[in-house]
């Protein structure tokens, strides 16, 4: 490797960059201090500026701590982003690149297995034209175990990894290197060390056999008055079937209503109003006076409620509502602990831990979680984020008190209202706000920097003195206790040090999500009787003290008059367009209030106002009144859809909400054709043979150019244009010509562009509806010569493929298609839905192959780093039609099962026929896999793996005439259970496969011979469907009769002299029609024996040897 303290690791988890090297420092401080590492602590002996030259550029690393006992530098791939707007690829090759073009950098080398970098790497990749960009998304990244384990309250590390296996939104990283690991840190130790257990001396008492049967409830009495509500007592409830639970505070030891909001909760959300549903029959408490208080008893006896109390000091009687005490405050004073957080938060600390012990993988349910017990669906963790981090909160506009005023306070993360609402603890006015334009910054989770940047940074105002002034009271708030914020000073935040010298206050960019959670005081509405109390006995909330403004040195050195202003946009603008995550700018917006708070607003609006006006160029509707449309026709909404294209623009377009429609009224035929498969295979076999050119065309916004065929009301396009259109409100759209999303929308479509290419000269064959040929090109047919096409395309909804006797003819047919629809010309045909051509016209030949499709699809699943197999399907798998005795996949699995088979489906159908048999088998279980199941699919993608680049080739110089392999396996022993055969056939022409089958047989067989007769006979039809669609094309590719081969003599003689076997008579006399054919000339059929039968590998699984024989014959 060489001088390695010359080279830079790129790490995605250092906070910030090491640097061995004190004599690379442009400027330095002396900072001493311990530098956590995986292994023992050592120390920095200062931080500067140092310039890194790579490439051909420089990038000036800010903040880089001098550790002259490090062996390698490392270059943080977080503070690259935050600092230089720099971001980093793990997509091979890893390199470095600019987050405003996209243009690479620096590539690393990873022949190490680390990512290093030297000063003489440049490159050409532009990754916004890439498909994937990986490291500055931070949407659903990964993340570390410890994160995890601090988001999820401080559960333990094993029962993390078990969550997010069974779980969406997190995904952890090096997960299987600490697969045994369950390491505890400082504050699970501090919150989560108890007694040992007390033996279970008696027998338990009865469980809940369903929901609600039997509840637990206990009461917990709180350190002090709880700042929300001041609360000092909480009540837990504990359904004992699914271990769910609820938490309600109270001000004194009465629980009547906390119980009856229980009650009437549940009443209504489980059992929808029906008490049958959420029977409770058994509560369990211990004997505490609030229990067997008259009231509570006579409640629960009138309505034939059993009480089960415990014996005085019997703790363990009432274990189940202990341990849940116990998780809760164990969790909540780890939480507590690690955020440093006041104690009069307990209450919303413990209804938060209450929230997330619903998400808790728990022993009794098997490792299941409540939420999944009592919802019947899988818990989604992805809004999750670690409690008392810090967080800035928007506020909103009409509270800022001017443009120039702060946009954001902090705050502290308390726990959640939704998925996307949170609640949050305002230290300055000591009181709790709810919000959802939150950004939070998890790897700062002590408050007592808050203090800290208060006092260094006086002008940073905070949320409570922007809302507004509260009249009354101008004296001090209400602050915790400096006892319990107060520093540690034998503990150096490293952090901390760096943006005390350097000023900097790291954040990340506000999601701008709209939110009017915060309000004036004077527009505060509806508090709760408790609240209204409290703030009659307290006063309403004090107005902050102001304060002398003294601007910071960054202000100071910038400061700039009035006249020196640019024309440009403000700084906070520039702050916020420096902010935002790169990979956002590739992520198309949901909704169109998020567009309006992007900093791309422009453009898409453009690309809206675009669509509308070639809606509107197009006539495709027109305006009428509400009023006038008639009775029982329904007024249909539609929506914006946005995408980002391939070459990074922006597109919109307006849909149909077509699910809306009624048949009947809003449509009546639906079906449209497309080109199948083997016909545009046979296409690309016929132009390699002849030697035509192959070129391909895109129509443009295809479904809007039919006229509708029916009446059709939908409502105007939703957007800030909706004010052009006169008396928009009372107006909606006559539809005059077909949209996106209506139903009949792909019949209209397919309907239009048969009407154009007819009056063009084309013919629709008969055989092939979406395949339409030129037969003469200025209508004169020459005697007594057979003359075939000039032009033939086969047409895929708006992709077209067209194959020309010469480049001319296809140029001619483009020209005249683009006066009657707007086409995009893609040139010679490179990639025909996802089917790569690759055609050398010097040599002849033409191969397609899906490798581009294969690697995603291995991506896709995970599998692009698995071993690979040689072959798909091992040769001694055993299954039955229905495995009863095994245990059926979870709604996950099986929807991972069903995506994996439908995408090798579509490889298989597409150049891939050595996945047909194992594909096929497959297909069978799709509605209830196993394990086993998912472990062939599994095989098959490992063998995709190792044989990723494969496809068919077609030869201009193969003179062979179309011919057919069949193949049948008599009760396919790989499938036991119901006695059928499976047949398989692979056609070839031009020297490649045009089509092939794999699949079970209607019937069972009571022989080899009519299992194989079937298999002719299946083949036969291929054949038959070939050879019709060949000639209707005219053109000199095949003669008769078409050769058969097939390994079975029996079957062979029974299609050729009937008598010989007289045991045939049960056979469906449907099958016998092959014997005609053979009459007729049009088959013959040839033995071959099984080695060289290219269809075997379609009936059957083969070793290793068989299957590469296989696959040279294919």
């Amino acid at each position: 490797m060489g001088n390695t303290a010359e080279k830079w690791i790129i790490d995605t988890g250092a906070s910030h960059h090491f640097c061995a090297r004190k004599e690379w420092y442009q400027t330095y401080e002396n900072l001493v201090t311990n530098v956590s590492t995986a292994g023992p602590s050592i120390q920095s002996e200062g931080v500067g500026t140092v310039r890194l030259p790579v490439g051909d550029h420089e990038i000036a690393l800010q903040n880089v701590i001098h550790v002259p006992e490090l062996r390698l530098n490392i270059l943080s791939a977080e503070r690259l982003k935050k600092d230089n707007f720099i971001g980093y690829s793990n997509w091979i090759p890893h390199h470095l690149f600019d987050g405003n073009t996209g243009r690479t950098i620096v590539e690393a080398d990873t022949s190490s297995g680390l990512p290093i970098i030297s000063v003489s790497q440049s490159g050409e990749l532009n990754h916004f034209e890439a498909l994937d960009l990986y490291y500055i998304d931070a949407a659903n990244r990964q993340i570390s175990l410890d994160l995890a384990h601090r988001r999820l309250g401080h559960i333990s590390k094993n029962l993390v990894k078990k969550l997010v296996k069974g779980s969406t939104g997190i995904t952890l990283k090096g997960m299987d290197a600490h697969e045994f690991a369950d390491e505890r840190c400082d504050e699970c130790m501090a919150g989560q060390m108890k007694a040992k257990p007390f033996p279970l001396r008696q027998p338990p008492l009865r469980k809940g056999t369903r929901p609600f049967e039997m509840v637990h409830m206990d009461l917990l009495e709180g350190p002090g008055p709880a700042l929300d509500g001041h609360y000092g007592y909480v009540l837990v409830i504990i359904d004992d079937y699914t271990r769910y639970s609820w938490v309600y505070g109270l001000r004194s030891k009465h629980i009547e209503k906390a119980w009856a909001k229980w009650q009437a909760r549940i009443l209504r959300h489980h059992g929808d109003g029906d008490k049958q549903k959420v029977l409770i029959k058994r509560i369990r408490s211990d004997n505490g006076g609030e229990f067997i208080s008259q009231e509570m008893q006579d409640q629960w006896r009138s309505e034939g409620i059993e009480l089960q109390l415990t014996v005085a000091h019997a703790h363990n009687q009432v274990g189940v509502a202990e341990k849940a005490f116990g998780d809760i405050v164990s969790h909540a004073v780890s939480v507590l602990d690690d955020a440093k957080l006041p104690h009069n938060l307990w209450y919303e600390i413990t209804r938060t831990l209450t929230y997330l012990k619903k998400l808790w993988p728990h022993s009794f349910l098997n490792g299941k979680t409540p939420f999944q017990m009592i919802f019947k669906r899988k818990p989604d963790l992805a809004h999750l984020r670690v409690i008392g981090s810090k967080a800035w909160v928007l506020i909103p506009k009409k509270s800022r008190g001017g443009k120039f005023k702060p946009r954001a306070a902090v705050c502290r993360l308390l726990g959640y209202m939704a998925s996307n609402q949170y609640k949050l603890w305002d230290p300055q006015l000591n009181k709790i706000i709810y919000a959802r334009d939150v950004v939070i910054e998890e790897w700062n989770t002590t408050y007592e920097k808050i203090q800290e940047e208060m006092r260094d940074n006086p002008d940073n105002d905070t949320l409570g003195n922007l809302v507004g002034k509260e009249a009354g009271n101008n004296s001090d708030p209400e602050t915790p206790p400096q006892s319990e914020i107060a520093r540690n000073p034998d503990h150096i935040d490293i952090n901390k040090v760096i943006d005390k010298l350097t000023g900097d206050v790291e954040g990340e960019e506000d999601d701008q999500l709209s939110d009017d959670n915060y309000e004036e005081e004077e527009q505060t509405s509806d508090v709760n009787a408790d609240q209204t109390e409290q703030g009659q006995q307290q006063g309403q909330p004090p107005e902050r003290p102001r304060r002398v403004i003294i601007p910071s040195w960054k202000v100071r050195e910038n400061q700039l008059d009035a006249d020196e202003l640019p024309e440009s946009p403000t700084t906070i603008d520039l702050i916020m367009l420096n902010l935002t995550n790169a990979t956002e700018q590739l992520q198309a917006p949901q909704s169109l209030s998020e567009i309006l708070r992007r900093r791309d607003k422009d453009l898409w609006l453009e690309s809206m106002h675009r669509e509308l006006r070639a809606l509107l160029r197009n006539k495709t509707w027109e305006y009428v009144r509400r009023s006038d449309v008639p009775p029982g026709h329904k007024i249909l909404t539609g929506r914006w859809v946005w995408v980002y294209k391939r070459d990074g623009t922006r597109k919109s377009r307006w849909v149909v909400r077509g699910f809306e429609q009624v048949e009947g009224i809003d449509y009546q035929e639906t079906f449209a054709a497309v080109a199948r498969a083997e016909s545009y295979r046979v296409l690309l076999a016929i132009a390699t043979l002849l030697d035509w050119d192959i070129e391909q065309l895109d129509v443009d916004t295809a479904f809007l150019y039919g006229d509708i065929d029916t009446d059709i009301y939908v409502e105007i396009p939703a957007g800030p244009f909706t004010d052009d259109v006169p008396e928009g409100k009372t107006m909606v759209c006559h539809l005059l010509k077909s949209l996106y999303g209506l139903k009949q929308a792909p019949k209209i479509w397919f309907d239009t562009l048969r009407k154009a290419l007819e009056e063009m000269g084309l013919r629709r064959l008969d055989t092939e509806h979406s395949v339409y040929v030129l037969l003469q090109r200025h209508g004169k047919k020459p005697q007594e010569v057979f003359i075939g096409p000039d032009l033939v395309i086969a047409v895929y909804v708006d992709d077209i493929m067209m194959i020309g006797r010469h480049r001319l003819i296809i140029q001619e047919f483009k020209s005249q298609l683009s006066k009657k629809f707007h086409i995009k010309d893609l040139g010679e045909a490179t990639d025909y839905l996802g089917i790569e051509i690759v055609r050398d016209r010097a040599a002849g030949t033409l191969k397609i192959h899906q490798t581009k499709y294969c690697r995603s699809l291995l991506k896709k699943y995970g599998m692009d780093e698995c071993n690979p197999s040689r072959i798909p399907i091992h040769d001694s798998t055993k299954l039955t039609v229905n495995d009863q005795d095994k245990e059926i996949l979870d709604a996950e699995g099986i929807h991972r099962y069903q995506s994996v088979i439908g995408s090798l489906t579509y490889a298989m159908q597409g150049t891939r026929a050595d996945l047909a048999y194992a594909v096929s088998l497959c297909s069978r279980f799709l509605a209830k896999p196993t394990a086993t199941h998912a472990g062939i699919a599994k095989g098959v993608l490992r063998y995709l793996k190792g044989a990723i680049d494969l496809g068919i080739t077609y030869y201009r110089d193969n003179t062979e005439n179309l011919f057919v392999y069949t193949d049948s396996n008599y009760q396919d022993r790989t499938l036991h259970g119901d006695g059928r055969s499976t047949s398989g056939y692979g056609v070839y022409l031009a020297g490649g496969l045009i089509s092939w089958s794999s699949r079970r047989q209607h019937c069972v067989t009571t022989s080899s011979t009519e299992a194989e007769y079937i298999g002719q006979a299946n083949a036969i039809k291929q054949i038959i469907t070939a050879t019709q669609f060949l000639l209707e094309l005219r053109l000199p590719i095949i003669h008769t009769p078409i050769k058969l081969y097939a390994d079975n003599t029996s079957s062979q003689s029974l299609a050729h002299r009937p008598s010989a076997r007289p045991q045939s008579g049960h056979i469906d006399a449907a099958m016998h029609f092959q014997r005609e054919k053979v009459e007729i000339g049009l088959v013959d059929i040839t033995h071959v024996t099984s080695q060289d039968n290219a269809a075997d590998g379609f009936t059957k699984p083969l070793n290793g040897v068989k299957f590469a024989r296989f696959r040279e014959l294919l």
